[in-house]
């Protein structure tokens, strides 16, 4: 799991996987950062970490019963954005959401610092998602990617996951930065 004090690291790498898609309701980036790792749970996160400390990557996840790796409300939000700010950044970001099914952990984000991509971090983040999933007796891991990024969908289908629908922006694809992303499951 990832620790209270790894949550600006964490913010960090979740902004530099997402801020494409996050940037337009979190902008600037300096509140955007301020603002995640206020909102990071530690407890729906894992971690993978150099022997000295730093982090290398984080594998975010939400839960049936709701609880995911970033709780951005409105409460979160007004110490940053104001009043006015958060009322439209509420409503958008409460588009982006997406919940766990009954017995399906779903993974939120998968971040690896850029300069150590390729080096089997994210696999060893997947198993620790696998591993988690199976402790909490789900029977599946459920995510979505956007098809912008085949080098992820490519590590989740080597890894067994299997496509199962198109999942279309729609009038969000602007701010989203992408026009469909495809839901993929692997069965534990």
């Amino acid at each position: 799991m990832l620790s209270g004090t790894e949550r600006g690291a964490a913010a960090a790498l979740v902004w530099q996987a997402f801020s494409r898609k996050l940037g337009t309701a979190l902008f600037p980036e300096p509140k955007a950062l301020a603002v995640l790792a206020q909102a990071i749970r530690p407890d729906c996160a894992l971690a993978a970490a150099s022997p000295g400390g730093a982090i290398l990557g984080v594998a975010g996840f939400r839960l049936p019963c709701g609880a995911g790796l970033v709780e951005l409300g409105p409460e979160q939000l007004r110490p940053v954005y104001g009043r006015f700010g958060t009322l439209w950044r509420s409503w958008l970001l409460e588009r982006f959401g997406r919940e766990a099914r009954d017995g399906e952990l779903m993974l939120e984000a998968l971040c690896v610092r850029s300069d150590l991509r390729g080096l089997g971090i994210g696999s060893r983040l997947i198993d620790g998602i696998e591993t988690e999933a199976r402790r909490r007796g789900l029977g599946a891991i459920r995510l979505e990617v956007d098809d912008r990024n085949p080098r992820a969908r490519a590590l989740y289908e080597r890894r067994g996951y299997r496509a199962q629908e198109a999942v279309r922006a729609g009038p969000l694809a602007p701010v989203l930065g992408f026009r469909r992303a495809t839901r993929l499951v692997h069965r534990l």
